[in-house]
């Protein structure tokens, strides 16, 4: 068997002499890896026909279903002569045995030990976090990667001795290819199940001011999600965050993507605003358009991030504002795990935590309910109006999150206020604001029923307006001593003297 890459033959000439080579011997195979690369040349297509037409060869050739289709469409006459073979990716079980198979080969050509439980690691870490990728390709590559890895820390150790640098293929160095392969922090991969899920509850104790109720049932449903009694076949979470503006639906996001993932960036939590889906034409911006139309060729938004992150967080903001079509796609998504692009690739979501928030408010009575499971049922009935019976069964919980008291506002506003003291202390400006300003912002704050945002708002009116014009005209030099006050009039900013 002679393996014969397209890219080796620089011309239709070097291909023709190999042909006529394998027909004079009977016991020649040739194996053309990525029949795709041979097809796109006239000549080269024109000469592997003939061939086949004469019977003189023994061909085997190796290309993806989708290329032998659009082979079938382009130039029947080739395709006519190959009897396609469909070769169906192996389980987590048969890859194993691949990798294992193969270990002693490996371990000799890169003259490296490779662990058994390293094997066993990468089977199971390319499953779970790169489940858009096929096996036994990816787990291969990976472990490439890893014997790469360690084969270069080895050079460098020549150079520079390190104590820690890894001088065998173990599974440390499989969590840290995986990771890198995945775009995760590699320390995701290290810590067990009940390490993660505390830290999602501790940070959003720790950024979240209000709501305990909305932040214990976020928590309970991410501890469901990666319990052994999840369907593995869904998202891990699927939630809805309801309630009015600015009572912190999207700070309870971020939260969990940087507990989850130590960071809530775009390298982890996709945002997207349903308002920007408000007809059936913008739902291909989000899973690419089909070929043959404008944009064909580009990936879809949310499919292409899913593609390359493959676990993460995903915030649809105001689901009631998008297309039912959109709305459609998302409803898939959220209850197969899954969703197919615009060209009829599938895209697995199965690792993803995916919040979808409303504006849409309950009926008032129903928030006097004691029994939390009926506030919630009610609340499901309001948004079952709009949204659709399907897109709720695909919710694994309906949260809602009521106005912040006057209680959350003071500590919002105890918080901002701080950030300001912290800023204006690295220009060696010395802020002190007297508690009353507190309650003086939480209550207008309060009054005026704009949540968090009116705090921040009321902050930068009172307080960080009047003190960037003072910087403005250099009467804010480091050394002063800046309070404030509450007057009748409002929030009084004044000069003391200078710090000795």
């Amino acid at each position: 068997i002679v393996r014969v890459d397209p890219h080796d033959l620089a011309s239709g000439e070097r291909l023709a002499a190999l042909l006529v080579a394998a027909a004079a011997d009977s016991e020649i195979i040739l194996f053309l890896d990525d029949l795709h690369g041979f097809a796109r040349d006239v000549t080269s297509t024109a000469e592997l026909i003939a061939a086949l037409a004469a019977r003189q060869l023994k061909i085997i050739a190796a290309t993806t279903q989708e290329y032998f289709d659009r082979l079938a469409d382009l130039d029947p006459s080739l395709a006519r002569r190959l009897e396609a073979i469909p070769v169906a990716p192996l389980n987590a079980d048969e890859t194993l045995a691949l990798l294992r198979a193969t270990n002693d080969r490996r371990q000799q050509r890169h003259e490296l030990p490779i662990a058994d439980d390293a094997l066993v690691a990468t089977v199971a870490l390319t499953t779970r976090y790169l489940p858009n990728e096929i096996q036994p390709g990816i787990a291969i590559r990976m472990l490439e990667d890893a014997c790469a890895r360690v084969a270069y820390s080895r050079l460098s150790l020549r150079a520079a001795p390190d104590l820690n640098a890894p001088r065998a293929v173990d599974v440390e160095v499989i969590r840290q290819v995986v990771a890198a392969r995945a775009r995760l922090p590699v320390a995701q991969l290290r810590h067990t199940v009940e390490d993660r899920l505390l830290g999602v509850e501790s940070e959003l104790r720790v950024r979240m001011i209000g709501q305990p109720v909305a932040l214990a049932a976020v928590a309970a449903t991410l501890a469901r999600g990666w319990s052994s009694l999840r369907d593995a076949r869904r998202p891990r979470g699927v939630m809805l965050l309801g309630g009015p503006a600015s009572v912190g639906k999207r700070t309870m996001v971020h939260a969990v993507a940087r507990a989850l993932y130590a960071s809530d960036d775009a390298e982890h939590l996709l945002v997207v605003r349903f308002g920007d889906y408000s007809e059936a034409a913008h739902t291909a911006r989000l899973i690419g358009a089909p070929p043959g139309y404008v944009g064909g060729d580009r990936d879809g938004i949310l499919t292409g991030w899913l593609r390359q992150h493959p676990g993460g967080v995903i915030l649809g903001e105001l689901i009631e504002a998008a297309h039912p079509q959109t709305r459609q796609l998302m409803q898939r998504l959220c209850a197969t795990g899954q969703i197919t692009d615009g060209q009829g690739r599938t895209v697995v979501a199965r690792e993803t935590v995916i919040f979808l928030t409303s504006a849409l408010l309950p009926d008032p009575r129903d928030l006097l309910e004691d029994d939390a499971a009926r506030r919630e049922a009610a609340y499901r009935a309001v948004l079952s109006r709009t949204l659709g019976a399907e897109l709720m069964d695909s919710l694994d919980r309906v949260i809602f999150l009521p106005p912040l008291d006057r209680e959350a506002l003071r500590q919002i506003a105890g918080e901002a206020l701080d950030q300001i003291v912290l800023r204006l202390a690295a220009h060696q400006v010395s802020f002190l604001p007297e508690p009353a300003v507190e309650e003086w912002i939480a209550d207008r704050a309060w009054d005026d029923g704009g949540g968090a945002r009116a705090v921040h708002r009321l902050i930068a009116t009172h307080l960080t307006t009047p003190i960037a014009d003072l910087e403005t005209r250099q009467q804010l030099t480091p050394g002063t001593l800046l309070s404030a006050t509450v007057t009748v009039a409002g929030i009084i900013l004044r000069q003391g003297e200078r710090m000795q």
